[in-house]
């Protein structure tokens, strides 16, 4: 990607939706046969092919737990074939957890809990393509101590693909220290395992959160939590009473190295890491000057995998006009009031999303507006009822040079609530097509019309429903439209289940009423 900011273009950095602008005609959408579904199922995944063709994994029962169903569609979203496998041990069912696609076979990862003895335990099985049926051999990978109902373990891939991660943390006493275990497969070797290691903490449950965790292409593993000190909470004398600490665990399990990471006099409020192909660790996140819930900027960090030390770090505090961008006026009177007062302007419940290393050096990375409200009362009978609604609202979007400056910032504005049932339409949907980012969500099309300080409107699964694509470049120019919608189409979609083709095709799932259909999303390009 090229490296430039387009001051002289945007007299700030955001930049607000305008309706039509084009996008819609420089992309293609594809459609399926209509087709009925069983209300008793639930969509976990749609893995595309080699050939363009895609499998669809379903689950029978809402909770994850149950027997599961596989389809084969060809190129045209046509069914070719079904098959369905019971996976069930002493009354105990599978929960699903990942199906991969390898070297022309399906390899089915699930996980069983016993209730009775509190452990769990990891196991994954072949699937034949064409009959989608099993040999019935499966193969145990892991077991973890756990809880009923909750699953320990985490799949993580390399950079590559080649080497996969299974993560475990064994649930205890909050009070006692963490026991986790790592475990590294070969991903192109029929999944064999290359090394292991259990490990223990030097804190408990309470004092650390484990955050991310990589695995690099040639096996080592990179592990990033937070460590609180002597009590869990964000400030003692004014400072932050935690660091993020970085663990590395090598493939020949001879090197054990952590490093500190920190910004004097600032409060890290998210962070994330990722492995390029230079033997280098990203680090990028946003940091505050109150506490850990705002976000007044944000820092850049280069590590060498090896040594640890630092190649680039970079922060930059956000604009005035960006911390205000799309508030209403009220609001933006208000943050003006603040600033003569010389308090500081910051962003609230922004979780990292999507991290994308370029090819040049630099990083794109992507935020998201999300908290929890509830709701509740007491019936007629005395019982206590309380509901939650998710809430999914603005994107950031943050472009970072090579050297570690900030090109350019953008806001993407949305505004979804949702409850649990409805999560599989809210959030975003990312697809990176050549030097073009793609980002898709479920919206209300009377925000493409809005003004810069005017009120976002809420999502809808009503007729106002509609998908809205996003496109930025390189150079962060942005346009949006709307790609599918109830009135014109008669679908909306699962932008939780949405997948990405290696060419420049996005498969989503959409259904309205009792109409269902699989469609693709062609982007400009090859």
């Amino acid at each position: 990607m090229k490296k430039s900011i387009l001051a002289c273009i945007f007299t700030a950095f955001f930049c607000t939706l305008a309706i039509s602008q084009n996008l819609k005609k420089d992309i293609e959408l594809k459609f399926g046969p209509a087709f009925k579904i069983n209300k008793k199922t639930n969509l976990l995944d749609i893995i595309p092919l080699d050939n363009g063709e895609f499998i669809t994994i379903e689950v029978y029962g809402r909770s994850g737990n149950g027997d599961f169903e596989f389809i084969h569609f060809n190129t045209n979203m046509q069914e070719l074939n079904r098959g369905r496998i019971e996976l069930k041990v002493d009354d105990e069912m599978h929960r699903y957890e990942q199906l991969i696609y390898e070297n022309g076979d399906l390899y089915l990862f699930t996980s069983l809990g016993n209730s009775k003895e509190d452990y769990s335990r990891l196991y994954f099985q072949k699937i034949d393509l064409k009959t989608l049926s099993t040999n019935k051999i499966i193969t145990q990978v892991d077991e973890a101590y756990s809880k009923k109902g909750y699953s320990p373990f985490s799949l993580t891939f390399s950079p590559d693909k080649s080497k996969m991660l299974v993560y475990k943390v064994n649930s205890g006493d909050r009070k006692e220290k963490i026991s986790y275990g790592v475990k590294v497969l070969d991903v192109t070797s029929n999944f064999t395992e290359l090394w292991k290691q259990d490990l223990e903490s030097d804190y408990s449950d309470e004092l650390e959160d484990i955050e991310k965790i990589r695995v690099s292409n040639e096996g080592d593993i990179y592990l990033l939590s937070i460590q609180y000190k002597e009590k869990r909470r964000a400030k003692k004398d004014g400072e932050a009473n935690y660091i993020y600490m970085l663990k590395e665990y090598s493939k020949d399990g001879d090197r054990v190295n952590q490093f500190p990471i920190s910004l004097q006099g600032e409060f890290i409020t998210d962070m994330t890491i990722g492995l390029n192909g230079n033997n280098e660790i990203v680090c990028t996140g946003f940091y505050s000057t109150i506490g850990t819930y705002g976000i007044k900027g944000c820092y850049y960090m280069l590590l060498d995998a090896k040594t640890k030390t630092i190649k680039k770090e970079s922060k930059k505090e956000f604009s005035f006009d960006f911390l205000t961008a799309n508030l209403s006026e009220r609001k933006t009177k208000k943050a003006e009031k603040r600033k003569e007062k010389g308090k500081d302007i910051e962003l609230a419940n922004y979780i990292l999303g999507d991290i994308v290393l370029r090819e040049d050096g630099g990083v794109i990375q992507v935020a998201e507006c999300y908290y929890i409200t509830s709701t509740s009362y007491t019936d007629g009978n005395g019982m206590r009822h309380t509901s939650y609604q998710h809430h999914f609202d603005d994107l950031i979007v943050i472009s970072i040079s090579p050297s570690g400056d900030i090109d350019w910032t953008r806001k993407i504005r949305k505004s979804q609530t949702a409850p649990d049932s409805y999560n599989k339409y809210a959030s975003y949907h990312l697809k990176v097509n050549g030097d073009k980012m793609y980002f898709f969500h479920n919206g209300n099309a009377e925000n493409l019309l809005l003004g810069e300080k005017e009120a976002v409107k809420g999502w809808t699964l009503g007729k106002k429903g509609c998908g809205i694509i996003t496109e930025i470049t390189s150079e962060g120019y942005m346009r949006n439209d709307i790609f599918i919608d109830v009135a014109g189409y008669g679908l909306i979609t699962y932008i939780r289940n949405s997948t990405n083709f290696d060419n420049n095709e996005v498969m989503f799932f959409g259904t309205y009423k009792k109409t269902n259909k699989y469609f693709k999303v062609i982007l400009p390009g090859d």
